[in-house]
């Protein structure tokens, strides 16, 4: 349980960090290659090759952090099989770094290849706190006889890591006086953005149209016919190839009369993903900039990211009808889970308009198809 390297002692312990004063824990992640990683076929290799250099480019942004998961799997190697059903809450959690029981670990599963214990927290752990895994001889191997844990119980101190410091410091960086040179939006480039912030509002005129529409003249649909709202997919990056634009009906389930208007527009957000000219950028850490498409470097938590720059984002309004609820409307803002996409709102947020509520949707990044993708909305017939 207490081994020198990743897979041979408690996991995740401080002995996987080093000091760090650019850290808001004072700690860093510190996987060494060539010893904890890169494990290729259960041994441990010198150094990654261009086959699996991927590897050691997660453990390099693993290293960045400062500190571990607030919900950590918990891993405990043992010398032999164990007996998985003597692992309980009294003998496999986590405690307070005084002591106090915080937590027991569920999804309990033994792998007999390595010998590894797993289980992941109870509850969320608080960010940047130091918190302790406990082990007992309360568990037993397979043949009932009791682990020696470091002679009664094994105690690994651990930090989770910052999770709000970078979020916190981008929303300050907004909130900024328009002349102050790291105020975000002057940083991304908006336009006149040291003087004015017009450009960061919505707009919902495209194309010298304003694609407002009243909610009540635009049929319910569910699937075809193509009557109602209709996205239309760049689904293949050359817009002439065949089935490059895929068109379909968008399921709206908002039955007439509880909804005021359906809002098609877009904004100006300040980007922090790293995007190449190319597109296709995948440069190893430690490589030319290090940088790969669609990652958000991480920075030490002390320090503001900046902006790369600039992208225009589309957002889907559904607003309450203003007869029964006179704007100003608080907002809720949508956000489609893994493969959904923002016109998922369409099926819900009827429910927050008959209570007065705004529901705001846009897609997460990789979500929206190619740039000429588009909306068609048939109101009252046209």
């Amino acid at each position: 349980m207490r081994g020198r390297s990743y897979g041979s002692r408690i996991f995740p312990d401080n002995a996987f960090t080093v000091a760090d004063a650019r850290q808001l824990t004072g700690r860093r992640i510190n996987f060494r290659a060539g010893i904890d990683y890169p494990n290729i076929g259960g041994v441990v290799q010198p150094s990654c090759t261009t086959a699996d250099y991927s590897i050691c480019d997660a453990f390099a942004q693993l290293n960045k952090l400062d500190g571990f998961d607030l919900q950590p799997r918990v891993l405990v190697p043992f010398t032999g099989a164990i007996d998985l059903g003597s692992v309980n809450a009294s003998n496999f959690f986590i405690s307070t770094d005084k002591g106090g029981f915080f937590s027991g670990l569920r999804q309990l599963t033994f792998d007999p290849a390595t010998n590894t214990l797993a289980g992941i927290s109870d509850a969320f752990l608080s960010e940047r706190n130091a918190y302790r895994i406990h082990v007992t001889n309360g568990i037993v191997d397979t043949a009932g006889r009791h682990v020696n844990a470091c002679g009664g119980t094994c105690v690994v101190r651990f930090t989770t890591r910052t999770a709000t410091g970078s979020l916190v410091r981008i929303r300050q960086s907004m909130d900024l006086p328009l002349s102050n040179s790291a105020n975000a939006y002057v940083l991304a480039g908006f336009p006149d953005a040291s003087t004015s912030t017009a450009s960061r509002k919505v707009t919902f005129t495209q194309n010298g149209v304003n694609d407002v529409f009243l909610a009540a003249s635009v049929e319910p649909s569910l699937a075809d016919p193509l009557n109602g709202i209709v996205r239309t997919d760049q689904v293949k990056v050359d817009p002439t190839a065949p089935g490059a634009l895929q068109s379909s009906a968008v399921p709206n389930l908002i039955p007439p009369g509880t909804a005021g208007y359906y809002a098609f527009g877009s904004f100006l957000s300040p980007r922090y993903q790293f995007a190449s000219a190319s597109g296709q950028q995948d440069n190893p850490y430690g490589v030319g900039d290090g940088f790969t498409d669609g990652e958000i470097p991480p920075v030490p938590t002390t320090q503001t990211p900046v902006p790369f720059g600039a992208d225009r984002l589309g957002v889907i309004v559904v607003t309450p009808d203003p007869a029964f609820f006179p704007p100003p409307w608080p907002a809720a803002i949508y956000g489609p889970g893994f493969t959904r996409s923002d016109y998922d709102l369409f099926v819900t947020a009827d429910y927050n308009a008959s209570l007065g509520i705004i529901t705001l949707a846009t897609d997460p990044s990789g979500h929206g198809f190619g740039p000429l993708s588009t909306t068609t909305v048939t109101a009252n017939g046209t």
